[in-house]
């Protein structure tokens, strides 16, 4: 799911109590995410998209 503001999600995320799988953070690739799961046991991957780190990209 993309948000605009990751870390503002991550903190009421947080705040709820709901369980983070994985904590917030910056990938190389270009994304600030976190993960979480629903109530039904589905993997959520939280986003926003952030400049990616030059020299990570393949081609």
């Amino acid at each position: 799911m993309e948000v605009d503001d990751v870390d503002a999600v991550h903190a009421c995320a947080v705040s709820a109590g709901l369980p983070i799988v994985l904590g917030l953070r910056s990938e190389d690739f270009g994304q600030r995410h976190f993960m979480t799961v629903d109530p039904d046991g589905l993997l959520v991957d939280v986003i926003t998209v952030i400049p990616f780190t030059v020299g990570t990209a393949t081609t």
